[in-house]
């Protein structure tokens, strides 16, 4: 008998062993399905952050996958290129851009995998019309899945602004040559050495006999390596500094040979400023002496002072080591200095060398000088007043008194610069409060956790809000409440240290991310409470208000959903039983 209840009573041990064994799994079933639907809220809250993000009336901003899928656009880009909000399946970028541009395009976004890029390309709107998008791509992260963002500025009007003042200009001195002689061929580049102007019998001969392509507001002669294109390119820079060279080109076609005079000379306003250059092509009575074009280069004359001052652009002439030899007066205008300050001076000097923007400036300033790259090249060089000054720099052989020398053309991109990154700014905070975003606050939990674990650091999480705020909304208004949480977060951040973190999750939800323990964030939660228990915000807003505190520690295993609920749960503790938030521990799931 006793044997029996023995039995009865092992069993029962047992049998309540495994209930509290099903119980213990059930709730971790029950916690895993609350983390991934708390996962879905935040991933659909990012989504939704994602497509109204930048949502200007001027700038384009989408996201795109490493092989050019559009993912999610605002909604100017989504008007820009003719595309739904509810899109069904991804369209490719590459549909939207000119197919001649669609290998610099392929080529711009396995760059932008590893640093920011920015390029000029034609886009097809959806009109079919084209568009010209200053575009800059950044590298990112969706989902945990690369990404790349970009930001783009419909810059057609400017271009087309500049070619209308610029035009008529250039082609004025040619228009009445080609009336009287309709069989001239000709073409002109500006400064930048983008094509402006050509005839069609120019456009037939040179793609004939050399290949060329013919984009207005593209570079010419384009990437070409041939000895021809070579000498070309620097008779072109030559007539920009104001002289004059002249080419033989001997033609081959069907067993038959012609021969061709190629001028390329300054090209001038009626007040003889150069504007850029221009390509006469003439036949020969007789063939060239030699069939190659190679034999026949005319080095650069000489890049003397007064014409390089003529050149009405920014300018700067360095030697093989990087010392500045020369400058245009709209260049030294621009750093707000003097000639004898330049001269003399190394360029890397000029720069501002502890922006991580110019941490790559001296590689790439040899490898253009090498002529291993063409540019265009980044940097931003310090003025004698001490402001940032952002450029765009493209290389160009030249010479400098006998001596080979290196060309600099400068474009000041300043003002694009301080707009995009007022962009990112407003982009990473709130309107209202102006402390981190939400996706932003994100962000710096992932990076802060991941810091954290690798280093054995410590993390906690201070979460808050206000208790009634609805009913606030309601009673005193928007403007009110409004006022209420710019005065809140004004007074939190005389409090935090600078190594500390303040976002606002949402509504009034507010969060302080700090590298202390547990037990210093509670003390930090305690003296954040103390200080605004008895504050009101706002001129005659009424009563102080009432806040609700949550503090949790990252621990070992936790991930982002499961640290950010444990100390909300927290906070919901603290707001039903009212306790002090240094009672309030974290609860992780």
């Amino acid at each position: 008998m006793k044997e029996d209840r023995d039995d009865i009573r092992t069993y029962l041990q047992e049998l309540e062993e495994k209930v509290e064994q099903l119980y213990h799994r059930t709730v971790e079933l029950e916690r895993e399905s609350l983390r991934a639907r708390r996962i879905e809220k935040v991933s659909a809250e990012l989504e939704r952050h994602y497509t109204t993000l930048l949502d200007s009336s001027v700038f384009l901003y989408f996201l795109i996958s490493p092989h050019g899928n559009l993912i999610a656009l605002n909604h100017r880009a989504e008007e820009f290129f003719g595309l739904p909000s509810d899109q069904p399946s991804p369209v490719s970028l590459f549909s939207f851009v000119e197919p001649a541009f669609t290998r610099e395009l392929d080529s711009l976004l396995s760059d932008a995998m590893n640093q920011r890029v920015r390029s000029v390309l034609p886009v097809l709107r959806a009109n079919r019309s084209t568009s010209w998008l200053d575009i800059e791509f950044l590298p990112s992260t969706r989902q945990e899945k690369p990404v790349l963002q970009a930001t783009a500025l419909d810059i057609s009007e400017l271009i087309r602004l500049r070619s209308e003042e610029e035009q008529p200009k250039a082609a004025s001195p040619f228009r009445a040559l080609l009336d009287s002689c309709p069989g001239l061929l000709c073409c002109a580049v500006d400064l930048d050495g983008k094509l402006i102007y050509t005839t069609r019998g120019y456009r037939e001969v040179t793609r004939r006999c050399l290949g060329h392509t013919h984009t207005l507001q593209a570079p010419y002669p384009g990437e070409g390596d041939t000895a021809f294109d070579r000498a070309l390119r620097e008779m072109l820079l030559a007539a920009c500094l104001g002289n004059t060279n002249r080419l033989d080109l001997l033609e081959e076609t069907e067993g038959t040979e012609r021969g061709w005079a190629v001028t390329v000379a300054p090209l001038k306003d009626e007040g003889e400023d150069i504007l850029g250059a221009v390509v006469v092509m003439s036949p020969l009575l007789q063939k060239p002496e030699t069939e190659e074009p190679e034999q026949e280069e005319q080095e650069p004359q000489e890049t003397g002072s007064i014409s390089f001052d003529r050149l009405p652009a920014m300018a700067v002439l360095l030697d093989e080591s990087g010392t500045c030899l020369d400058a245009t007066e709209l260049f030294l205008r621009a750093l707000r200095t003097e000639r004898e300050k330049v001269v003399g001076t190394g360029f890397l000097a000029l720069a501002s060398v502890e922006d991580p923007q110019n941490s790559t400036l001296p590689e790439k300033l040899a490898a253009m000088t090498r002529g291993d790259d063409r540019g265009p090249l980044n940097c931003r060089l310090v003025t004698s007043e001490g402001d940032i000054l952002s450029l765009e720099l493209r290389f160009a052989p030249a010479t400098h008194r006998g001596q080979k020398a290196n060309l600099f053309l400068c474009e000041d991109k300043t003002l694009l610069r301080r707009t995009q990154e007022q962009l990112r700014r407003v982009a990473a905070t709130d309107r209202t409060t102006g402390v981190l975003n939400r996706p932003v606050m994100e962000q710096v939990l992932i990076t802060e956790m991941e810091r954290a674990s690798r280093y054995r650091g410590t993390l906690s999480l201070i979460v808050m809000d206000i208790d009634g705020f609805r009913t606030l909304n309601q009673r005193r208004g928007y403007a009110a409440s409004d006022r209420i949480l710019k005065g809140l977060t004004a007074a939190l951040r005389t409090r935090i240290r600078s190594t500390d973190f303040l976002g606002r999750w949402g509504g009034d939800e507010f969060m302080i991310l700090t590298p202390q323990p547990l037990g210093a964030a509670v003390q930090l939660a305690e003296a954040l409470r103390d200080m605004l228990q008895h504050k009101t915000f706002g001129e005659g807003e009424g009563e102080p208000l009432s806040l609700s505190f949550g503090v949790a520690e990252c621990e070992k295993g936790m991930d982002l959903g499961s640290f950010v609920a444990a100390a909300y749960d927290a906070m919901m503790k603290a707001k039903n039983s009212s306790r002090e938030p240094g009672q309030e521990t974290q609860n992780p799931l």
